[in-house]
């Protein structure tokens, strides 16, 4: 998708930034690369903006109507890992490259699953519940009801990955694949990670063999 017309120099390139929360020109700001840039947060903005931009960095905000009047535009960069929104024939067309984000919020996704398997198995919820209710929960001798510990237990992840994690003591040719087995994992998981994981493809049958269950979304391909 690369374009038949070079970019023009740093000194007369444009970056445009499109997102209604994030704030990229601060951050590109602070890389003070002296290239000229400009962020709006509304597709009006951009409608009335977006002719200036060598480049675009966008994601909910982009239009396919929009690359008609953007005669300048050679690359886009998404902010997401999908780049379902965007019409790639077009872009072909035009001789715009399209690039995506694919695995940006990877720590991110990352640590919000630890902290609601924790949160989980915890039953942070309840004690919310009945903390918001002023009630004193008494013991609880039936250990289907009560807290869990995560160390021993048997983790089952569900989905497409990008990559496997490397710390599943086997090799897959699949990106999907059926593991069962001890597992050795980093340092800072161990305390809660000492038993098996199971990892299966997209829309197993949930059984009793597993405590805890991670689903990933099957991912986009890669550009």
């Amino acid at each position: 998708m690369m374009s038949d017309t070079a970019f023009p120099s740093r000194g007369a390139l444009t970056v445009a930034f499109a997102h209604v929360a994030y704030r990229a020109a601060e951050e590109f700001a602070a890389r003070r690369t002296g290239v000229a840039h400009f962020e709006v947060r509304t597709l009006e903005e951009l409608e009335g903006r977006a002719n200036q931009a060598d480049v675009l960095v966008v994601s909910g905000l982009w239009r396919n109507s929009l690359i008609a009047s953007l005669p300048k535009l050679r690359f886009v960069q998404s902010f997401s890992a999908g780049t379902d929104q965007y019409d790639e024939a077009l872009f072909a067309r035009r001789g715009v490259r399209l690039a995506n984000a694919q695995g940006v919020n990877e720590r991110a996704v990352a640590e919000h699953a630890m902290a609601l398997t924790l949160a989980l198995t915890r039953q942070l919820h309840k004690a919310r519940d009945n903390q918001r209710e002023r009630r004193w929960r008494g013991m609880i001798g039936d250990r289907a009801l009560r807290e869990q510990e995560l160390c021993g237990g048997t983790l089952v992840v569900a989905g497409a990955f990008r990559e496997l994690p490397a710390w599943l003591p086997v090799k897959v040719s699949s990106k999907t694949a059926h593991v069962s087995a001890p597992i050795t994992v980093p340092a800072r998981l161990a305390p809660w990670f000492t038993g098996k994981t199971a990892l299966v493809p997209p829309g197993p049958d949930v059984n009793s063999a597993q405590d805890l269950a991670v689903v990933s979304a099957l991912l986009a391909a890669q550009r």
